[in-house]
């Protein structure tokens, strides 16, 4: 196993599924899927960095959300074309996603839809993270949520009672605590009237509360 899936999982918690010793859908690549079923091989899900990241475990009935739910959930009709070819794995605090996407890992941004480049490797994914964690997974919005309500409930995200890309303060009075599939459909229904609003548009969006 690589030195970086190595350095994550010491500081990632423990197994949040039963275990995983089977094979993954090659959505995402090949290349990049064998990486996943190795890293999720030797720990089927997990958390880490005060539970801002979570990755997801395979197939795990007794928690609220798994790899296999989340990708064949509801939500992504939300999204239409956007999560066709992406294989989610893991989320950040804020409810973003990572995706094996050909032999690619990238971010997913939920309030908008748009998919970013994140790493060649899931390995070179793992590494970024770790160099990072406040940035790429969101490690300080998890620490304060933490210190001023305790930790994040299994399956919940923070999000912004005003969405983030419509003006949302990244600050405590404007966070909540919510399922993340509940986040997603929320978000792919503002992503979608992001993407057909025409230009100078002013968006009004009711509140997730």
């Amino acid at each position: 196993m690589s030195s970086s899936f190595d350095a994550l999982l010491d500081v990632a918690g423990g197994a949040l599924g039963p275990g995983f010793a089977g094979a993954l859908p090659d959505i995402g690549g090949a290349a990049r899927t064998r990486e996943l079923e190795q890293l999720l091989g030797h720990r089927d899900g997990f958390l880490a960095f005060e539970d801002a990241l979570l990755v997801f475990p395979v197939d795990a009935p007794t928690r609220r959300l798994d790899l296999v739910r989340l990708n064949n959930g509801d939500w992504t009709a939300g999204y239409w074309h956007r999560c066709e070819g992406l294989l989610f794995f893991a989320a950040d605090a804020l409810g973003d996603l990572f995706a094996l996407q050909g032999d690619k890992v990238v971010r997913f941004v939920s309030e908008t839809g748009v998919v970013e480049p994140m790493a060649d490797d899931l390995p070179g994914w793992a590494a970024r993270l770790l160099a990072d964690p406040a940035g790429e997974a969101g490690w300080p919005f998890a620490h304060a949520w933490a210190a001023a309500h305790g930790p994040l409930e299994e399956g919940s995200r923070l999000t912004g009672k005003r969405p983030f890309v419509l003006d949302g303060a990244f600050d405590l009075d404007n966070l909540q605590q919510r399922p993340l599939a509940e986040i997603l459909d929320y978000r792919g229904n503002l992503a979608t009237r992001l993407h057909e609003a025409p230009p100078g548009a002013i968006l009004h969006m009711p509140t997730l509360s």
